[in-house]
């Protein structure tokens, strides 16, 4: 078949794919070669791989894949398709384990993907959060109604740097990008700015485990 060409559900699928998902080549015990994507989830997300993701590899690779809940309260989809496999690949997706997730050229090149690209990226490696504080190491967190938007991902600097740009670029004040080891962490802490993210960029993936709109923003 012909590759599609790449566009904003790809987009939105390629930064998923970047954060919860990766890409296998391997033979079985009887000597089968076999390509591969899977995506790992939690468990309140299935309806986004049944209504979205499934729906993506459906209509651009003409393939259904197999979504499952598994016994650790995660939704998993396969997909063993080599052309889908290979549009992937030759957008700059790792094979195997990703150590550090480096920004597919072609996204950074077209704005027009710039917030899909993100909202995947939120969705697998996103989360928001009630601001807590604690007075000493070992003191029981005490919460307030404040929220925090977060990004939080194994990737080199300038893939963090680019999705901050992204922010910037729609008006969205971010604070400073921080790294503990080989993950970048970047944080929205004013709570206009996070209601602003919702509303620009959507989420699809609503994994926080507060409703948002209980607060004044």
């Amino acid at each position: 078949m012909k590759a599609p060409k790449i566009n904003p559900d790809l987009a939105e699928v390629t930064g998923l794919l970047l954060g919860d998902g990766c890409l296998s080549h391997y033979y079985t015990s009887n000597g089968v070669e076999r390509f591969e994507i899977a995506f790992t989830g939690y468990f309140r997300e299935k309806e986004y791989y049944e209504k979205f993701v499934k729906k993506v590899f459906q209509k651009y690779f003409q393939v259904n894949g197999y979504l499952r809940l598994r016994n650790d309260n995660s939704v998993r989809y396969h997909v063993k398709h080599i052309d889908s496999f290979k549009f992937f690949k030759e957008l700059g997706v790792k094979v195997g384990e990703k150590k550090i997730v480096r920004l597919p050229g072609i996204i950074k090149s077209n704005p027009n993907l710039w917030v899909p690209f993100v909202r995947g990226i939120f969705d697998a490696e996103g989360s928001i959060y009630r601001r807590y504080s604690k007075k000493y190491k070992g003191h029981t967190k005490t919460y307030n109604n404040l929220l925090v938007a977060q990004i939080k991902m194994n990737c080199s600097l300038s893939f963090m740097s680019f999705i901050k740009s992204v922010l910037n670029k729609y008006h969205i004040k971010s604070n400073k990008i921080t790294q503990i080891g080989p993950t970048q962490i970047l944080r929205i802490t004013h709570q206009k700015e996070i209601l602003k993210f919702l509303k620009i960029f959507n989420p699809k993936v609503k994994n926080a485990p507060l409703d948002t709109r209980r607060y004044t923003l």
